[in-house]
């Protein structure tokens, strides 16, 4: 009876260490937390990920989707993402924090460099007013795309992730980047792309730029590859615009790659004619 009862006791002492280690790991996490998980589940509105607690944590999965407004994550990838919102049963995630929030929540998320959902209210002068949490920032034009905005129009009423990079006078001076969290996401694409790229592979790609001595093809976002004029078509051509324009979406090959001029960057060469029958 003794022993029945000490291996019990044990069992239950175990069972209350485990409750308190789970509680004091979920406990760890705040609001604001950068956290890394490995994605567990897919559900059809929710993706579910391990962040090492004991309550498993989701995001929305409309979140996570690309430009082609597919998922291109699977069971096993790492996901790097913030905490919204913890509670006994569960631990929300998000690429950005959103909704009413005091000026606490916006200095925390400038402190720890957490992004926050604003929308494009109107222009200003040298860039946007940005509505976030009932507050108003601005944005420079400059950091609104990685690219030159030409029609600034365009943008108001839109709502982006922004990244908080000024915050003066108790919050009355809030200045924003969207470019920088693109500038991110794009280096992330990028890395994730040359993982996988290798010689011989095929793939689609849009002409972004046309010069005397080829053409300039976008693969995914801020990776681009050349054709070679020789290489665009088996016929002789003397400029690459007999053969292709800018905008347009050709199936290219390729046929070489190897290091670029920045250390994050790769030379890679293209052919158009190599996926066509020589005639």
């Amino acid at each position: 009876m003794n022993d029945q009862f000490k291996d019990e006791s044990q069992e239950e002492s175990f069972s209350e260490l485990l409750d308190t280690y789970g509680g004091v790991m979920k406990d760890d996490l705040q609001v604001g937390d950068k956290v890394k998980g490995a994605i567990i589940a897919v559900g059809r509105d929710t993706v579910f990920v391990d962040t090492g607690t004991k309550v498993d944590a989701a995001v929305d999965k409309e979140e996570l989707l690309d430009e082609n407004k597919e998922l291109p994550y699977a069971v096993g990838d790492t996901l790097e993402l913030y905490v919204v919102a913890v509670n006994e049963h569960e631990i929300r995630l998000s690429r950005a924090l959103s909704g009413i929030g005091g000026v606490e929540a916006l200095r925390e998320a400038y402190e720890a460099g957490v992004p926050v959902e604003g929308q494009v209210a109107a222009t200003c002068k040298g860039g946007f007013n940005i509505q976030i949490m009932q507050r108003r920032a601005f944005c420079p034009v400059s950091q609104m795309d990685t690219a030159y905005t030409e029609n600034p129009e365009v943008y108001v009423g839109q709502t982006h992730e922004f990244l908080i990079t000024r915050f003066e006078e108790n919050g009355k001076n809030i200045v924003v980047s969207r470019r920088r969290l693109l500038e991110a996401q794009i280096a992330e694409n990028r890395a994730r792309f040359y993982e996988s790229l290798a010689v011989g592979q095929q793939m689609e790609g849009t002409v972004t730029r046309l010069m005397p001595y080829g053409a300039f093809v976008e693969l995914v976002a801020g990776v681009e590859g050349m054709v070679h004029v020789s290489e665009l078509s088996w016929s002789r051509i003397e400029k690459p615009e007999e053969a292709v324009s800018v905008g347009q979406r050709i199936p290219v090959k390729i046929i070489g790659v190897g290091d670029g001029s920045a250390q994050e960057r790769k030379k890679i060469a293209l052919s158009v004619k190599q996926i066509q029958d020589d005639p």
